[in-house]
C-alpha cells in the first residue's frame, strides 16, 4: 500500500466488525435466523438467564465440511447451520467472526 509518506508498506489487514443486521448476522455466521449469530443458545431459551457456550470458528468449519460430505454430523442441527460450505471467513487469520458480529439495535 502507498502511504501518506509516498512509501510503500506492506499491510495485514484484520477484521475487527462486522456490523449487519440479523437476518444478514446469521448468514454471515451460518446459522438459521432463529438462532443467535454468537452462542449457540436454542431459540425457544434465548432471552433466559443462563450460560450459553459461544460459536466456535473451528468446530463450525469443521462440522461444515463434514456435512458438505455427506455425513450428518449432529453438530449441524443442533447449532441450526445452514449448508454454506464456503464462508468468507473460513480462513481468516486472526478473526473469529462469531465475536466481530455487532449487536443488532432495533430503531426506535
Amino acid at each position: 500500500m502507498i502511504c501518506a509518506d509516498r512509501n510503500i508498506r506492506r499491510i495485514f489487514l484484520i477484521l475487527a466488525a462486522y456490523i449487519a443486521d440479523h437476518p444478514e448476522q446469521c448468514l454471515i455466521a451460518c446459522c438459521k435466523e432463529n438462532h443467535c449469530p454468537h452462542c449457540v443458545v436454542r431459540p425457544n431459551q434465548r432471552g433466559d438467564h443462563h450460560h450459553s457456550p459461544l460459536r466456535n470458528v473451528d468446530e463450525t468449519r469443521t462440522t461444515l465440511r463434514h456435512h458438505q460430505n455427506g455425513e450428518d454430523p449432529h453438530l449441524f442441527e443442533d447449532q441450526g447451520l445452514h449448508a454454506i460450505h464456503y464462508p468468507f471467513w473460513a480462513y481468516l487469520p486472526h478473526t473469529d467472526i462469531f465475536s466481530c458480529i455487532t449487536p443488532d439495535e432495533p430503531l426506535q
